[in-house]
């Protein structure tokens, strides 16, 4: 003889409801949160930039982690400047620059900067380096460095620096 089928209380069926919704809801705001697209926010405003180089970075170039999980200075040995921006270029090169999409991923950093890059040195000392699948900053007034997994569009980010020279 069958075993007869337990029906769910009520209360059980809303619960049940009420977790799937949730579970959706999560996954949904972790998705977004994910690929949301982003407007790049550079190190320090406009004011303060004193160079904007466009070059080209080979697989020589590598970024060390310090033992404490520190990352440590850029060490440069394939970089090689295209174009050097005038002054009175920066203001329309930072505004094409904005307008390109980028994303931020929420992974491990790219441990090298690497093809087409942008390099922007600032009046304090401190330096940003930008390429199509990853940035890396030094701010010479707290001694830190970063390294962000920002995406910008591969075909894009490309035309933009052949644009202004590269």
């Amino acid at each position: 003889m069958a075993k007869p089928v337990k029906k769910r209380s009520r209360v059980g069926k809303v619960l049940f409801v009420l977790w799937c919704a949730m579970a959706v809801c999560f996954w949904i705001s972790f998705f977004w949160l994910i690929f949301q697209e982003k407007t790049y926010e550079f190190l320090q405003p406009r004011e303060s930039i004193a160079e904007i180089r466009i070059g080209s970075c080979t697989d020589a170039t590598y970024l060390y982690m310090h033992s404490d999980e520190e990352w440590l200075p850029l060490v440069v040995s394939g970089y090689r400047v295209h174009t050097e921006l005038a002054p009175e270029r920066f203001d329309a090169f930072l505004k094409d620059f904005h307008r390109l999409e980028c994303r931020q991923w929420v992974n491990d950093p790219n441990p090298s900067i690497q093809g087409e890059t942008v390099q922007i040195l600032y009046s304090d000392g401190s330096m940003e380096w930008i390429c199509a699948h990853g940035t890396f900053s030094w701010d010479s007034q707290t001694g830190t460095a970063k390294m962000t997994w920002y995406h910008f569009d591969k075909d894009a980010f490309p035309e933009l620096l052949r644009s202004y020279g590269y």
